[in-house]
């Protein structure tokens, strides 16, 4: 090609030891290329296979229970808006903070009560925050309940206001979630921010991670809509009360 390394990618030098699923990944690819290249008689053998790979460790599930969602639902209802929002979002999807921090508003189908996930923010030690494809590379559309859709609505109506209290200072960058001035956020900062919530609120740990099981996602939603049955009955009942249904 006639290009130096240095033009065709962008190399990183870290010097931390790689976690043993990465290895493992790194490894199955190599011993891929050098079986294919001994097929067509390019090396005399594939040495990969002389290796011997990590054994990757099994992990034991981690997700929270119900009753446990339940708390920090209701303890987020003190929260401000922004930090409520951000926490439903990584409850009720189960995205990655890179996700959620990468969304921007023209990714939010609100006629349809939906979302389009196909870029994040992503943080390097020598690039900084930078927006990029998602860390597999797909697009999925993921469909939102009222209530997270409710604090959308309110978020957008919360920054259009602090753009117009900036003023020139605002940049509009188009992040759902950005800084006071309209910059985008690092997503690390999820992570020190639902350390603190949950130190507030006495309750366990919350790592982000966590929320990427599949049942926290389920339990979520059905917690939202069990929530909205009961805001239904009981507005029923006020209007029974009222005498309204009374002839």
């Amino acid at each position: 090609m006639g290009k130096t390394l240095n033009e065709v990618f962008t190399v990183e030098h870290d010097m931390q030891p790689l976690a043993e699923r990465t290895v493992l990944a790194y490894h199955r690819l190599i011993s891929i290329v050098l079986a294919q290249a001994e097929k067509e008689m390019l090396v005399p053998y594939n040495a990969a296979t002389k290796a011997t790979p990590p054994k990757a460790a099994k992990k034991v599930p981690n997700y929270f229970q119900p009753e446990t969602i339940s708390e920090i639902l209701k303890a987020l209802e003190t929260e401000p808006l922004k930090w409520q929002l951000i926490t439903q979002l990584l409850l009720v999807t189960g995205c990655r903070r890179g996700e959620i921090m990468g969304l921007k508003w023209e990714k939010v189908d609100f006629d349809n009560s939906r979302i389009k996930i196909d870029r994040a923010l992503i943080v390097s030690p020598s690039r900084g925050v930078y927006e990029s494809t998602t860390k597999t590379s797909d697009t999925r559309y993921l469909s939102l309940p009222a209530e997270t859709m409710s604090l959308l609505r309110k978020h957008r109506r919360e920054q259009l206001r602090l753009q117009l209290a900036n003023g020139d200072r605002w940049h509009d960058t188009g992040y759902v979630f950005t800084q006071d001035n309209g910059e985008h956020m690092n997503p690390d900062s999820i992570t020190g921010w639902l350390y603190d919530f949950s130190r507030r609120h006495d309750l366990p740990h919350i790592n982000p991670h966590a929320f990427r099981h599949p049942y926290v996602k389920h339990t979520t939603k059905k917690y939202f809509l069990q929530k909205q049955k009961s805001q239904t009955i009981k507005h029923t009942a006020m209007v029974w009360d009222s005498g309204f249904f009374n002839y």
